[in-house]
């Protein structure tokens, strides 16, 4: 459906064709026709920041339940069914050393927590919370929170903490503005 493409109903007569790009005329095309049997549909999830999300706070060490970021995801005119993980992510230095006990709710509902310390892969500090029966109805919204708490031990500093990721099983989920 973008740039480019043709969207094809279900059918059959269709056939393949390989072309070289430097000289569309060199061409090969399959022998056998195919049949399409069903289109996928592949909905799409519109991700913002959620008016609730604090803009700043200061920490304490030890503080527990802290709210960092609240993520409203919302479905056009297809449901977003599929969502199985969530990737959490913060850009802070040493964000490791910050924070813990990592939580991510739909409302008022855990859909999943982990008391592991955030990986680092050379560019942020992140973390994949697996997530299931995640479900936005089509033409509905939710809001996604993502809660930590402040290490014990944690150095004086700033720290951020957001959603980075998503993850969907088939068909997906086409996530905008991304």
């Amino acid at each position: 459906t973008g740039s480019g493409y043709n969207v094809y109903s279900a059918g059959s007569g269709y056939r393949v064709r390989v072309y070289e790009t430097g000289n569309p005329a060199n061409y090969d095309e399959s022998d056998i026709p195919f049949s399409i049997v069903a289109a996928t549909i592949v909905p799409t999830m519109n991700v913002s920041l959620d008016a609730s999300t604090p803009t700043t706070a200061s920490l304490n060490p030890g503080q527990t339940g802290v709210r960092f970021a609240s993520i409203k995801v919302s479905a056009n005119k297809d449901p977003v069914n599929s969502m199985n993980s969530i990737q959490i992510g913060s850009n802070s230095a040493n964000a490791a050393a910050f924070l813990t006990n990592f939580r991510v709710y739909d409302g008022t509902t855990l859909l999943s927590s982990s008391p592991y310390d955030m990986d680092y892969n050379g560019n942020y500090y992140y973390k994949w919370m697996r997530v299931s029966g995640v479900s936005i109805p089509a033409y509905s919204d939710k809001v996604i929170t993502v809660m930590a708490d402040v290490k014990p031990q944690a150095p004086s500093g700033t720290v951020r903490l957001g959603i980075a990721g998503w993850n969907f099983d088939s068909p997906g989920a086409q996530v905008s503005p991304f």
